[in-house]
């Protein structure tokens, strides 16, 4: 991944959390997951290989550590839950497809 490459505090949080499934992935280790099937079924889309990319690069970021082949948020991966619930609030009240009345932030 190349990155925005800019001092900018977003653009650098972005070259850690900006890719694809990036925050879902910490999402499902929010959510208490801490093995990678687990992870994997809470993503159902996502492949193996980039599960596995994903939490390379989480690791390699500081935000997630593996220990005995589970996996868990750092105290700076964790720092990111109030961050990852305001982005939930704000998708419910800004999303003009009404998924607001169907869903709420409780459940991701």
């Amino acid at each position: 991944m190349a990155g925005y490459q800019q001092f900018c505090p977003i653009a650098r949080a972005l070259d850690v959390l900006g890719e694809r499934w990036t925050l879902l992935v910490v999402r499902e280790l929010m959510m208490g997951e801490r093995h990678f099937n687990g992870i994997l079924r809470g993503i159902p889309r996502m492949s193996r290989t980039m599960l596995s990319a994903r939490l390379k690069r989480l690791e390699s970021a500081g935000l997630v550590q593996r220990n005995e082949g589970e996996y868990q948020l750092t105290k700076a991966g964790e720092n990111l839950a109030p961050v990852l619930r305001e982005l939930g609030h704000w998708a419910l009240e800004s999303d003009p497809r009404g998924l607001r009345k169907r869903t709420s932030v409780r459940r991701c």
